[in-house]
C-alpha cells in the first residue's frame, strides 16, 4: 500500500496521470521511478 500512496501523491504533486499499467515500470528502483516521472512530466 505504501507504493500506491507514493505514486498517488507524486501524481497529484506533479499534476501527471499515472496509469496502473505503468506501475511495473516504476517499481524496480527509485531511479526507475524518477526516470518514469521525468518522461511523463515533460
Amino acid at each position: 500500500m505504501d507504493f500506491l500512496n507514493l505514486v498517488s501523491r507524486l501524481a497529484k504533486e506533479l499534476d501527471v496521470e499515472i496509469p496502473e499499467t505503468d506501475y511495473p515500470d516504476m517499481i524496480d528502483s527509485l531511479d526507475a521511478l524518477v526516470n518514469y516521472l521525468k518522461h511523463r512530466a515533460a
